[in-house]
């Protein structure tokens, strides 16, 4: 193995481990955004970090590897080097390692997440020094890693986030947790979260069990199946909560399996609808919404304003454009029946509104001058609000291209005096009369049908 310049490695004066004023390795985004008061984890099945002291000896601690992998052969034993790699780089790890137990045939780094390790092989014949018992000391940060040995390969390990357990002391947790979770697996380790500077457990835990069984195994000894919420000590009235990688769905409202929080009938009893006001259901998943009347708007109906304005009222042939244009929109009689029909309370308020200007552009006509009328038929057809043309049989009929109340009521006026086009024309040449003055509604135009 090539070592760097700055360390060197003596048969008579052994590995001297590079000097201590290494410059300091830069912190890593997870170290860096941590919090200072994030929570401690302390197992309850091992004691993974302890202290020994002695009178000749400064305190020395002791690392218990908690790494639960499988190996790629037998006899492998894990190693935790994570506490080790700030002061000691992987390959003088592994120089330790070789020092202290000579007649191991193999190792290999990997990693666990954040977690970095070794997996070092070493026969049982070979294992004079007992590595699982003597671990690998470190001198320098007086820490000792003891190893711990790979699980088998048809291991099935899950890692479980544990919450809301009972407030109980320490001890009286280890045995409930012991209790409660020993039929879904073998446990491989289990703990609690405690507050760093306050030392107080709030409720929050984690648990390691490997759950894989033989086929052979009879029913009734078979590992019961994990769920969410579990029952604390076989109790029905205590509860705590797990979750873990791909577990089934639940729902976060009631705790209980195969369905969400959106789905769950307790979930939903507490929505309030605020268009029926209702509970059970939002207000667009309202079943009211679209049934009730009151809510339902009228369809409103639009009409393309004609601006094409001259149109030629003594074709005896006109065309398809124009017959489509100058067609009646209906009889003359039914602008009168607009004020008088039964359904008058079903109309919107513009269909009303356009009535009432249409019966008093009407009661203006009557009272006004036949020559003033004439002269306002004129300006009206020729602004193309309303036009002419002659049938068949040589009748002149008028129609409405624009919809406003006093086309309407010159068309029914034309329609009751039959009125012709020629009349039309040697009346308005010999008149110079002022028309009638028919207020707003002579030029608000309507978009709805009469």
């Amino acid at each position: 193995m090539v070592l760097p310049n700055s360390e060197h490695f003596s048969s008579v004066a052994g590995f001297k481990p590079k000097p201590t004023n290494h410059p300091t390795r830069p912190k890593s985004y997870a170290q860096a955004v941590a919090s200072p008061s994030s929570p401690m984890k302390m197992s309850l099945l091992h004691n993974d970090l302890d202290s020994t002291t002695s009178t000749d000896k400064p305190a020395v601690s002791t690392l218990v590897s908690r790494i639960y992998r499988s190996s790629g052969y037998r006899d492998a034993f894990l190693l935790d080097i994570s506490k080790c790699t700030p002061t000691y780089t992987e390959a003088q790890c592994m120089q330790i390692v070789k020092q202290q137990h000579p007649r191991a045939h193999a190792c290999i780094a990997r990693n666990d997440g954040p977690k970095r390790y070794f997996e070092v092989y070493i026969t049982p014949l070979n294992d004079i020094n007992d590595i699982l018992r003597t671990g690998v000391v470190f001198d320098e940060i007086q820490l000792t890693v003891l190893p711990c040995t790979a699980v088998v390969e048809q291991s099935h390990v899950v890692t479980l986030k544990l919450s809301r357990i009972p407030l109980f002391t320490d001890d009286l947790v280890h045995a409930g947790l012991q209790q409660s979770l020993s039929v879904f697996g073998r446990l491989l380790d289990f703990g609690v979260y405690k507050d760093k500077n306050t030392d107080f457990f709030m409720g929050n835990g984690y648990a390691v069990l490997d759950t894989y069984q033989a086929d052979d195994v009879p029913t009734e000894l078979k590992y019961a199946t994990l769920s969410h919420q579990l029952s604390w000590c076989e109790s029905t009235e205590e509860f705590f909560l797990a979750t873990w990688n791909n577990m089934p769905t639940w729902c976060r409202y009631c705790h209980k399996d195969g369905h969400t929080k959106f789905e769950c009938e307790l979930s939903r009893a507490r929505i309030l609808c605020y268009g029926c006001h209702h509970y059970g259901h939002r207000s667009f998943e309202c079943p009211r919404r679209n049934h009730s009347p009151t809510n339902k708007k009228k369809d409103r109906k639009s009409y393309q304003t004609r601006t094409n304005t001259t149109l030629p009222n003594t074709s005896t042939n006109p065309s398809v454009e124009q017959r489509k244009v100058l067609e009646p929109a209906g009889d003359a009689n039914d602008s009168d029946n607009m004020s008088t029909s039964d359904d008058d309370h079903s109309l919107s308020e513009d269909d009303q509104m356009f009535r009432d200007n249409v019966v008093i552009a009407k009661e203006e006509l009557q009272t006004g001058d036949e020559h003033q009328i004439v002269q306002l038929i004129h300006e009206t057809q020729t602004a193309g609000a309303i036009a002419s043309r002659i049938t068949e049989d040589g009748k002149v009929t008028w129609s409405v291209v624009e919809r406003t109340p006093y086309a309407v009521a010159l068309v029914d006026w034309i329609t009751e005096h039959n009125f012709s086009a020629t009349d039309l024309s040697n009346t308005a040449s010999g008149s110079t009369s002022t028309p009638p003055n028919f207020g707003d509604y002579r030029t608000k135009s309507s978009t709805n049908q009469l």
